[in-house]
């Protein structure tokens, strides 16, 4: 029985002299007493392989390599103990929820479900553990702290919870489990009964420090064993007795040195003479002299010797340099490329490699991506966390589904793991796409995932059934629009072309209505759809193929009696839709692509699932069930749940972080991050005990762990050991900014190393190479293939944007190109070179497949086109479909007002127009509260939040009822058509224009309203449109093409005024009726008159209307006198003519503007019939429809990209620029002259006179048009 030490610096060859004098004694007696050598669990793996490298025997049964926790199921194999169930972190962080679930009322502060709790306290009690703090101690602190009346009754109130659940949790564990912290108490109880450590010798190596539970070990293997050798990495041995300055570099292992003396001298051992290895240059950096000064400069550095070692004057042997990247990505690029260049150049293997990274979470994603692109071989040292694995978050989300009552989001996260999919294919990737999409737009949560009834689709309000109609939109590209309701998108021998006659939806989505009241599934190749029916069944059958096995799941969790029924349920769920059998077939397929760390994963989460079960029932499985807790159990389980990893290879690079991994034999070191906060590490304390506290319960007599400050102090030695490590060479890099482009600053190291080394300089390592740079710079970026060629592709395209280009990018090329496995990728790539952004036009095949011979185009339609040609065609001929949301958009607020108005003012027009503005006001509120809670699937009965939405929807549609009322009453214009379709269905007949090769183009739409005014000279017909937004008609929009909605509608009223009105009628006006509800901004308060003049002219219409004074008199009666419409937009001056703010026009600008839309309708006809997609985005001043383009994912529209560039469109300075680039418009073609020729009014007619049309111009037009 005898303890020594064995000392020496980092390097000096501690762990070869344990390893040599195990081998001597192997080659003395190879079947002698024990020779065990114990190392830290991480270091297992590797010191067995260094342990049968040193041996020539290859093997040994005498001398074993155990972690504590090993050799503690060992002795108890041999002393008994063995067959007790050890319960581990899962089971512990179980128990700890069980513990907080029982006794929520006793609590004081931890009684509200906090994210992480359980873990936090897992750590905490572990730690109490380990440190020999008992639940009973922890209670009289608890209650000392109460009792004294301290000024932190926070602390008291902290302590008592934290005490309590503690004392619980020992007490379900008492006499029926072990706790696996628990081990090391056995382990000091059965050794000295442990024949197998009769006259063994035991070497400690790896450690700098040891817990209470682990020298309480320790004493017992001293009183047990002939000898324990400690080696520590240490620059000289510390008695018992000898406290260091807790400044000093190795004070940690200097006071494990004094712990272990006095502990041998409290157990009455002798303490041999050490082993001070102290050779002038350690063994590890004999062929580095710059790593050797190094590590004397890190001993001197930050004590009373600084400054004694001189700045380093050797020879600069490349052993250490410093790095400066952009950013994360490019410093794990160069630190592959080195890594490629030693193996090449150095002869170094993969595994005489390193990466240190102090924060390992930050960087482990980016060194994996870096890695596999690279093709380096590497092993990530670190316990993985399974909580995004697929089991996991199938399991949790399964059991949330049941929990909370089948929410939404639960459910598509069971979905969407791919576990759920039927094993007999009738269901997979495309269909859960599908389910998503539907329940998200149909609001399908909670009890309606099991109501058959909710399961319809959803693309239409429940009020079309009664009025065969979908109403328009108050926003013209945030959806279907109003006149596509009527009229649709396809062409007759097109795809939904039929349906197109009457769809609502356009052809642009499968779920649509027609006018007709019947359902257009979209799926049928005629367009006729399928009938509603199918369409729910088929919705239907989706979702019960998903969620089956959730509904039995639920059953048999609510039939289960106790919690092992619970766990049956929730296996008996698992092996249902085979879970193992779906993992196992994963882990074959990452195999087969060369991924055995993936591979393995998929199996370990599955045993760790089936064991936490295991767990589970052991420690509560008779108790009666209690579904919330068992959940809530299962949830900190798998909070704990972490999976160890083995390197699947040896010769691979290794990852890891200072203070866990500990490599050997290591030539080369790669410390990445090396930055200001991070090394040293600015450590927080974020468990339930704040580090004031924690201080303040060590000086009551808690033993606890270092903390913040003393941790801070240790950074220095973990620093120390991380740049010792290697014994060739040390690469160190910094980020100067992390991925988001935050700046970084370099850490005081990096200040320091620059100093001790002048010759030191951080090299800068760009993401890419610059043609600045020299040649050999240049080219070290192509270090593999895959890299030179993305590399290389780049090189060629800023050379031919004029760049310079080295000559060795040819060699590169050349290189590749001779190489068939390259060659075909590398032709790929350089068609990139010459790509452009384009969409070349659509083949004429493809284009009558599409669209058929006979164009039906809606007017919004043809507007969209002008905004950008790809948009219309994504929308109408790809037919793409933005996803929808169970949520009231602009579209359905829109429907809601026509709806509501229409509804209202036919009642009201019935009989004699009421006087009374409450009269049209109680009319449209009876109409929009019937309307309203029929609104997508009764969305507005689904919360309080969309009552008080319905509510404020119909305070807005009731005040506009009234304006609209107050508005006819002041008017001679009575509304004569409400919602008038016009196409091939409709009581007027499309607007029909030839567009030559046998092809035509038919304009549909439906006109929200018609007004019509008799005078002498004939009726004068206006046309006004409803909107939820603020609209008007700008000249320069028609101009372009970008307004022609209302336009077109008036002249197809006009044209076939005597079809449906019985006698020609003349133009008087196109308005647009905002519908809202309008607030005032006044200094002080106003008279109820003068508001509600106010709040009327707030409801004044835009547009444009004939320059006539007696057609304005009769918009206006008010008008009669002069002054400025509160109805219109025309004021009228003193003297009879109209004013400047007047929006006016006469007949012969009429007429230009109707030349106008139907050149620009002929136009657009003919480019869509040509298969024009091009990517051409319109740009008015600053405006343009990308900023709400759905889908410019699609198209990747972007100004940088060659061949992508605005379409600009001028916009007029004034009104009478504006009117002659109206002009410009309607003169282009000779088909727009001809027609003006045709409609040229007659000479001297004086513009503000209403102009009558002849029953014989009516007959050509309507000849004309068909």
């Amino acid at each position: 029985m005898a303890l020594r030490l064995v000392t020496g610096r980092s390097g000096s060859g501690k762990t070869r002299y344990i390893l040599n004098e195990i081998h001597k004694r192997l080659q003395e007696d190879p079947a002698g007493p024990l020779l065990l050598l114990l190392v830290p669990e991480q270091a297992t793996f590797q010191t067995e392989q260094a342990l049968v490298a040193a041996q020539e025997t290859g093997g040994s049964l005498r001398a074993q390599v155990l972690s504590f926790r090993r050799l503690a199921h060992r002795i108890m194999q041999e002393t008994g103990g063995s067959a007790v169930v050890t319960v581990g972190e899962l089971g512990r962080a179980m128990l700890i929820r069980r513990a907080l679930a029982a006794n929520r009322e006793r609590l004081r502060l931890f009684r509200a479900e906090t994210q992480g709790l359980a873990v936090q306290m897992n750590d905490l009690f572990t730690e109490w553990k380990r440190y020999g703090v008992s639940p009973e101690q922890a209670q009289i602190a608890a209650e000392s702290l109460a009792a004294s009346g301290a000024d932190d009754p926070l602390l008291a109130d902290k302590l008592h919870d934290l005490a309590l659940v503690y004392r619980e949790t020992e007490r379900q564990l008492a006499g029926r489990w072990q706790d696996g912290e628990d081990l090391l108490r056995r382990l000091a109880e059965n050794i000295p009964s442990s024949s197998m450590l009769e006259g063994a010798e035991v070497w400690l190596d790896g450690f700098h420090g040891f817990t209470p539970r682990e020298f309480a070990v320790i004493g017992a293997l001293l009183r047990r064993c002939r000898r324990v050798t400690v080696a520590l990495c240490l620059d000289r041995p510390y008695g018992a007795g000898e406290a260091p300055d807790e400044l000093e570099l190795f004070h940690r292992t200097a006071e494990t040195s004094r712990a272990l003396c006095e502990l041998a001298e409290a157990e009455g051992v002798p303490v041999e003479p050490p082993v001070r290895l102290e050779p002038e240059v350690c063994p590890r950096f004999a062929g580095s002299p710059e790593l050797a000064r190094l590590e004397a400069m890190l001993r001197g550095a930050g004590s009373a010797r600084d400054g004694i070692v001189p700045a380093y004057e050797g020879p600069a042997a490349g052993g250490i340099s410093v790095h400066a990247a952009a950013n994360p990505r490019a410093e794990a690029e160069a630190a592959a490329r080195d890594m490629i260049r030693r193996v090449r150049e150095d002869g170094l293997r993969w595994r005489d490699m390193a990466v240190f990274v102090r924060q390992l979470d930050l960087y482990a994603d980016t060194l994996r991506a870096v890695f596999d692109d690279y093709r380096i071989p590497y092993f990530l040292d670190r316990k993985a966390s399974a909580s995004h694995h697929p089991l996991v978050e199938l399991v949790r989300s399964a059991l949330e589904t049941v929990l909370n009552g089948w929410r939404t989001e639960a459910v598509l996260r069971c979905v969407k793991t791919d576990l759920l999919h039927p094993a007999d294919g009738s269901a997979g990737r495309d269909e859960a796409d599908e389910l998503e999409n539907y329940v998200l737009a149909a609001g399908i949560d909670g009890r309606r995932w099991h109501d058959d009834g909710a399961w319809r689709p959803p693309d239409r309000d429940d009020w079309d059934e009664d009025t065969g109609t979908a109403g328009g939109t108050g926003k013209e590209d945030a959806g279907r629009t109003h006149e596509e309701a009527a009229g649709g998108s396809g062409g007759e021998g097109s795809p939904g072309g039929k349906a197109a006659n009457g769809a609502t939806d356009g052809g642009n989505g499968t779920a649509g209505k027609t006018t007709d009241g019947t359902e257009d599934g979209g799926e049928s190749a005629n367009g006729a759809g399928a009938p509603a029916e199918t369409a729910g069944g088929r919705l239907r059958r989706i979702r019960d193929a998903f969620v089956a096995p959730l509904r039995r799941l639920e059953r048999n969790l609510r039939a289960a009696e106790t919690f092992r029924g619970l766990c049956g349920a929730t296996y008996e769920f698992l092996e249902e839709i085979r879970a193992a059998d779906r993992l196992e077939r994963w882990a074959e397929e990452d195999m087969a692509k060369g991924d055995p760390g993936r591979s393995r994963l998929h199996r370990q989460v599955w045993d760790g699932m089936v064991g936490l079960m295991d767990q589970l029932v052991e420690l509560a499985g008779e108790d009666p069930a209690d579904i919330p807790l068992f959940c809530e159990m299962v949830n900190a389980g798998l909070d704990q749940l972490r999976l160890g990893v083995v390197p699947p290879a040896l010769d691979a690079v290794l990852i890891g972080s200072p203070e866990r991994t500990r490599p050997d034999r290591l030539q080369a070191l790669y410390f990445l991050g090396v930055n200001d906060g991070v090394v040293p590490l600015a450590i927080r304390e974020d468990g339930p005990l704040s580090e004031e506290e924690r201080e303040r319960l060590s000086a009551m007599g808690l033993r606890m762990a270092p903390g913040v400050r003393r941790r801070l102090l240790d950074e220095r030695f973990l620093i120390y050991l991380a740049l010792t490590a290697p014994s060739r060479y040390l690469w160190i890099g910094y980020p100067v900014a992390n991925e988001e482009g935050e700046g970084l600053l370099p850490s005081e190291l990096i200040r320091r190393l620059c100093r001790w080394f002048p010759g030191l300089r951080p090299q800068w390592e760009a993401p890419e190479p610059s043609p600045d740079e020299p040649e050999d710079r240049q080219l070290a970026h192509a270090a593999y293939p895959g890299r030179a060629l993305t590399l290389w592709i780049s090189q060629i395209r800023a050379w031919r944007q004029g760049a310079s280009l080295a000559p060795g990018w040819w060699s590169v090329h050349r290189w590749l190109t001779e190489r068939p496995e390259w060659r075909e990728r590398m032709a790929r790539l350089v068609q990139s070179l010459t790509h452009a952004n384009r969409e070349t036009p659509l083949k004429p095949e493809t284009i009558r497949l599409l669209y058929g011979d006979r164009l039906r185009l809606s007017v919004s339609r043809m507007e969209r086109f002008v905004a950008c040609p790809f948009r219309h065609f994504a929308a109408h001929g790809l037919r793409l479909k933005p996803r929808r949301l169970y949520r009231v958009d602009a579209p359905d607020i829109g429907r809601l007002f026509h709806a509501a108005l229409r509804d209202a003012m036919e009642k009201l027009l019935s009989g004699d127009i009421p006087e009374a503005a409450a009269d049209w006001r109680r009319e449209t509120a009876a109409a929009a509260e019937r309307l309203v809670p029929r609104m997508r699937s009764e969305i507005m009965l689904s919360s309080h939040r969309h009552l008080a939405v319905a509510r404020k929807l119909v305070g807005v549609v009731t005040r506009a009822g009234g304006a609209l009322g107050s508005h006819i009453r002041a008017s001679a214009f009575r509304p004569v058509a409400l919602e008038v379709d016009f196409g091939p269905d409709g009581p007027l007949p499309p607007l029909t224009v030839d567009l030559g090769g046998g092809r035509s183009l038919d304009v549909i739409g439906r006109i929200d309203r018609i007004d019509v005014s008799d005078t002498p000279q004939g009726p004068l017909l206006r046309v006004i449109d409803y909107k939820s937004g603020d609209t008007d008609l700008a000249l320069d929009e028609v101009a372009h093409g970008l307004s022609l909605q209302m336009l077109t509608y008036l002249d197809v009223a006009v044209l076939h005024s005597p079809r449906w009105l019985g006698r020609p009628a003349a133009p008087a006006g196109v308005l647009y009726f905002h519908v809202h509800n309008p607030l005032l901004h006044v200094a002080n308060r106003l008279p109820p008159e003068e508001a509600e003049a106010k709040l009327a002219a707030k409801y004044r219409m835009k547009g444009w209307v004939l320059a006539d004074p007696d057609a304005v008199v009769r918009m206006d009666a008010s008008l009669a006198g002069g002054g400025k419409s509160s109805i219109v937009p025309v004021e009228i001056r003193k003297d009879g003519h109209f004013s400047d703010y007047s929006r006016v026009a006469g007949p012969e600008r009429w007429e230009l503007l109707r030349r106008a839309v139907r050149n620009h309708i002929r136009r657009i006809g003919g480019r869509i019939a040509s298969g024009d997609v091009s990517i051409s985005p319109y740009r008015m001043n600053r405006r343009s429809p990308c900023a709400h383009c759905e889908f410019r994912p699609v198209c990747l529209f972007d100004p940088a990209l060659e061949g992508n560039r605005y379409h600009p469109l001028r916009k007029g300075k004034d009104r009478e620029e504006q009117w002659r680039m109206v002009e410009t418009a309607a003169s282009a073609g000779e088909d727009g002259r001809k027609d003006a020729a045709a409609r040229r009014e007659p000479a001297g007619e004086q513009e503000g006179a209403p102009r009558a049309v002849s029953e014989t111009d009516a007959k050509k037009d309507g000849e004309r048009h068909g």
